[in-house]
This record gives structure tokens, C-alpha cells and sequence, in this order.
């Protein structure tokens, strides 16, 4: 009795141990034996966020968006290479001007393992305009998908934003005969800019007398994009009195997308 029970115990420590050495097998056989990719088809959209829109400022030199694959999983790669086409397809932004395309196609293939994501760069062009804030709508296609689709968002805006200051209102200062009318003064910008520019102008005496000397008068200068110069005339009232020179003024005011200006004098 004594020894079956012995023997009993070395059996037990002999199966203990054939359990610990099949565990031990299956850790080393599943540590050896390397992960398996697989070939998915993804869905391509551009990335959330910033999704649909992203902002730019105008002297950043690129901006950089990114076309996202859904679906990869980890350890993946695409059942057949993508190739997504970048195209501009609106907005108030001017290609050549404004921006330009640096990189127009994107290639994802199908032997990359976790490749889900790449970008495409615009180039950004700095200008001394102040202007509108301008957009730049992006869609992408896919030319060859194996079983990949296009989902969403597949259209993209970016806004550049301006950063120029301003242009200045000038006026000049002309003098002229009593005899010789219109008196021609000139209203301009110290720079070109994209925006509508108005000014309003009226008279007011100085030592000259409206009615008697010269025309009181007012109106509103208008500046269209790319003006930088205006006329304005008044009308001098000759007379033949022997008397000193005379000035009338011309004063500026309410201006809208421009910077200072400053009312001056025109001698009449």
C-alpha cells in the first residue's frame, strides 16, 4: 500500500510536468511564428479633423492636407494599390496666383503594412494686398481602388487667411488761375488693394467764399480692386476784383477698407 502511493505521487509530478512543458511549447510556438498581414479594402476620405475645412494664414509658405484610409486595420495592407487624384474643383483662391499644387497625386500601395494616411501639399503664395479672405476647394478620386472606395468627407476647403494691413488715402495739393476751372485734385492709395476703397469728399471755405469764388461740392471717391488714383474737380469762379490768393479746403472722410488719411488744404 505504502508503494502504490508512492508511485501514485511520481505519477502526479510526471503529468504536472507533461502540462508545464505543453504549455511551455505553445508560448514558444506562438512567440516564433510571425503575424500574418492581411489585404483589406480601405475607404479613403480626407482626415477628421479637420474633415471638410482647415485654415491657412497667407505667409505659412504650405499647407498640408491629408487623405485618410478607413478600415486598414493593425498589421494590414490594401488588397491592390490605390491611387488618389487631387483636384481643385472651386473657390474665390487663383491657382498660379494665389496657390499652387505641389503635390497632385497621392499613391498608396498594396505591399505598405499600416499605411493609412498621406498628404498633399499646397503651396501658399504671400502677396502685400490687403484682400478678402480667399478659398481653395479640394476633391479627391480614386483611379485605381482594387475593392477601395471614396467615402467622407471627399471635399476639403481651405481658407487663407489675409495679413496685409490697409493701403493710405492720399490727396495732393494743386493750385490754379481764378481763371482756369475745373481745379483737378487727385485722391489716391499708397498701394494697390483687392478690396472696394471709398472715401467721402466735401468742400469748405478757407479764405475763398463757396458761391462766390469757387462751387461748394461733395461726393464719395471710389476705388475699384487694382485702382491706386482718382480725379475729383471743382469748379473756380472767376471774377475782377484785384485780391490776395485764396484757399478753399477739401475734407475727407468716412473712409471704408483703408487706412489713415489726412485732410489737407487744396490752394484755389
Amino acid at each position: 500500500m505504502g508503494w502504490a502511493a508512492s508511485a501514485g505521487r511520481r505519477t502526479g509530478r510526471i503529468f504536472t510536468l507533461a502540462v508545464a512543458f505543453g504549455v511551455l511549447a505553445a508560448i514558444v510556438a506562438l512567440v516564433a511564428t510571425p503575424a500574418q498581414s492581411a489585404d483589406v479594402a480601405g475607404t479613403f476620405a480626407f482626415v477628421d479633423p479637420p474633415g471638410s475645412s482647415s485654415t491657412v494664414g497667407e505667409a505659412a509658405g504650405t499647407h498640408a492636407v491629408a487623405v485618410d484610409v478607413d478600415g486598414m486595420g493593425v498589421g494590414n495592407d490594401l488588397d491592390a494599390a490605390v491611387t488618389v487624384d487631387i483636384n481643385i474643383v472651386g473657390g474665390t483662391a487663383v491657382q498660379g496666383t494665389d496657390y499652387s499644387v505641389t503635390t497632385g497625386q497621392l499613391v498608396f500601395p498594396d505591399t505598405a503594412v499600416d499605411l493609412d494616411s498621406q498628404s498633399f501639399v499646397l503651396s501658399i503664395t504671400s502677396d502685400a494686398i490687403d484682400e478678402d479672405d480667399e478659398t481653395i476647394v479640394i476633391e479627391f478620386t480614386l483611379t485605381t481602388t482594387g475593392g477601395s472606395v471614396v467615402g467622407t468627407p471627399s471635399q476639403h476647403t481651405v481658407t487663407i487667411t489675409d495679413d496685409d494691413a490697409p493701403p493710405d488715402i492720399t490727396i495732393n495739393d494743386p493750385s490754379t488761375g481764378e481763371s482756369s476751372s475745373p481745379l483737378n485734385f487727385t485722391v489716391g492709395l499708397t498701394a494697390e488693394s483687392g478690396k472696394t476703397v471709398t472715401v467721402g469728399w466735401t468742400t469748405s471755405d478757407g479764405t475763398a467764399t463757396a458761391g462766390a469764388d469757387y462751387t461748394s461740392a461733395s461726393g464719395t471717391v471710389t476705388f475699384v480692386p487694382g485702382d491706386i488714383s482718382e480725379t475729383v474737380a471743382i469748379t473756380v469762379l472767376p471774377d475782377v476784383i484785384d485780391e490776395p490768393n485764396e484757399t478753399f479746403d477739401v475734407q475727407l472722410s468716412g473712409a471704408t477698407n483703408a487706412g489713415r488719411y489726412v485732410p489737407r488744404p487744396v490752394n484755389g
